[in-house]
């Protein structure tokens, strides 16, 4: 299933908070409170009023996942040194 819209011109992949949550394997809910706590990279779209849209490069998603891959090895290694 396709996911992403590419941006005309650019090639930039973004994702709904939707898709995102697809992805991750989270819910809306759980991925829009990463985004607002600055856990999970995302740029705004438009800001209103009542509601804010949200998107999330697939490029800063691949990224973000990388490196909490990392993070997540780092941890283990730790734990298994004490």
């Amino acid at each position: 299933m396709e996911v992403s819209k590419n941006i005309e011109g650019g090639g930039v992949k973004l994702l709904t908070i939707n898709q995102a949550a697809e992805v991750l394997i989270l819910s809306r809910w759980t991925v829009s409170e990463m985004i607002e706590n600055g856990s999970l990279p995302a740029i705004i779209v438009k800001k209103g009023r009542r509601k804010t849209i949200w998107r999330i490069s697939e490029q800063a998603l691949q990224k973000w996942l990388e490196t909490r891959e990392q993070e997540t090895k780092k941890l283990i290694q730790g734990s298994k040194a004490v």
